[in-house]
């Protein structure tokens, strides 16, 4: 349905295991995923948002930041 309707990425978040992946529609008109980005990778950037960031420490380890 994405395909069909051209959506440019979209992302799945894995909140229990602390990832996400972007998928990014090709050339090909056919979705390729991002590697698993984790609390590792910092900050991630949308590729068609590219002024969206979002801090991966923040989405995931919220508790940690509530006990600082």
């Amino acid at each position: 349905m994405y395909e069909r309707e051209g959506v440019k990425e979209y992302w799945i978040v894995y909140p229990n295991e602390k990832w996400l992946v972007i998928y990014e529609l090709n050339d090909q008109e056919k979705y390729v995923g991002s590697k698993h980005y984790t609390t590792a990778d910092g900050f991630i950037n949308s590729i068609i948002f590219p002024d969206f960031q979002l801090d991966l420490i923040k989405l995931f380890d919220y508790e940690i930041l509530q006990n600082k």
